[in-house]
């Protein structure tokens, strides 16, 4: 799997941001650069300090040419070498300073900067294969540096070796983790091991039942329920005793509203599974829905007693409890849900309603607030989520 290039306006914000990265590199260097200077005749002095100030205020044409001055006059100076294939980086022309950074390197092969930026030449010419080695002894040596990771695993992505890009996309987003492109890359990485995961499971197994799985899950995803059912059917003749399938099925027959299959599924999901709390609770919903409600207290109930913080199966109970008219035992369920989940405003709208028949209003009017007052920031996350995806 390989990234798309970059177009030309990427590249330029890219390069901008890269300017700020850099800073610590060219400081370091300059430092050197003009205390040595200091040491030789005026006119090289004068020169040196006229390219650190172009340098420094990004004028970057300008420090280039001073520089090729500079390693002329003294040709042995890996400083003024490294600083040369700098000021070229920063012009846009990358294959030019990836002789000034070697040159450089050999001159003085201390300067772990001029190896960054001559990785990053390489990165920049489309020599990926140059650029790792570089940037895997960067980033060992700089492990809370951003940039050499960023740019590492950036190559692993362009060259296919997407497990590799994903474990430092991964670092990426550690050390930056409201980094947008971070997130993106990382999203991208995940996405090209998944993909070619599944390539290698057609490859290898194409009639197994991982394979009718995937076929049925991507069935699902496409609206095909059908088609999706009838792989969860071969997956489970494939693979009868396999925990989940039969969940997952009973999943998709509830969803659509098929809930004789999907009592069906669960009730064989709970032979293989009998400790399943989301079973027992999806078994209950179901007969919930189908007006047993005997049936659907016991796994309900069933369901609370393997994971009391299950939300879902006590906002059940509380409807059960209503329909039973067991008016306490409803608001008392209501009011543990929101309690540990104050967020779920279905709990406040049924507390609302079960007050108002009980002539609570003052209780009543208070879910009722709340019910609405959760609703419209519903709707605000919403509205902003769909105005980012326009943005997109």
């Amino acid at each position: 799997m390989g990234l798309g290039r970059q177009n030309g306006q990427e590249g330029k914000r890219d390069n901008i941001l890269f300017v700020s990265r850099v800073l610590p590199f060219v400081a370091c260097f300059l430092l050197f650069l003009t205390g040595a200077a200091a040491q030789q005749e005026p006119q090289l002095s004068a020169l040196s300090e006229r390219a650190r100030v172009a340098l420094k205020d990004e004028r970057f044409e300008e420090a280039r040419q001073v520089y090729e001055e500079i390693v002329k006059l003294r040709p042995e100076w890996g400083e003024a070498h490294s600083n040369l294939g700098l000021a070229l980086y920063m012009e846009g022309r990358y294959t030019e300073a990836i002789p000034a950074f070697v040159k450089a390197l050999q001159l003085s092969p201390s300067l772990s900067g001029a190896e960054v930026l001559l990785a990053l030449s390489y990165f920049r010419t489309n020599q990926f294969r140059q650029a790792i080695p570089l940037l895997e002894k960067a980033s060992t040596q700089r492990r809370g540096d951003p940039l050499a990771v960023q740019y590492l695993g950036l190559a692993y992505l362009k060259v296919g070796e997407d497990e590799k890009a994903l474990a430092m996309l991964s670092k990426w987003v550690e050390l930056e983790p409201a980094n947008p492109d971070a997130l993106y890359y990382k999203g991208k990485a995940a996405s090209y091991v998944t993909l070619d995961a599944f390539e290698k499971l057609k490859q290898v197994a194409p009639d197994s039942y991982r394979m009718h799985e995937l076929q049925a899950e991507l069935f699902a995803q496409q609206g095909h329920t059908e088609r999706s059912i009838t792989e969860y059917q071969k997956a489970i003749a494939a693979k009868p005793n396999l925990g989940g399938l039969h969940y997952a099925l009973g999943t998709l027959c509830l969803e659509n509203g098929r809930l004789s299959e999907a009592r069906r599924e669960f009730q064989q999901e709970l032979v293989l599974s009998p400790y399943d709390p989301a079973a027992h609770y999806l078994l209950g919903d179901v007969y919930l829905r189908q007006d047993d409600l005997p049936e659907a207290e016991k796994e309900l109930s069933r369901a609370l007693e393997l994971q009391p913080e299950l939300i879902d199966a006590r906002l059940d109970l509380a409807k059960l409890y209503q329909l039973q008219g067991k008016t306490a035992e409803a608001v008392e369920t209501l009011q543990a849900v929101t309690r540990a989940a104050p967020e779920r405003l279905e709990a406040h709208y049924q507390l609302y309603e079960l007050y108002r028949k009980a002539n609570l209003p003052d209780k009543a009017r208070v879910e009722l607030e709340t019910f609405q007052r959760l609703k419209r920031q519903e709707a605000e996350e919403v509205r902003k989520s769909k105005d980012l995806n326009m943005l997109r």
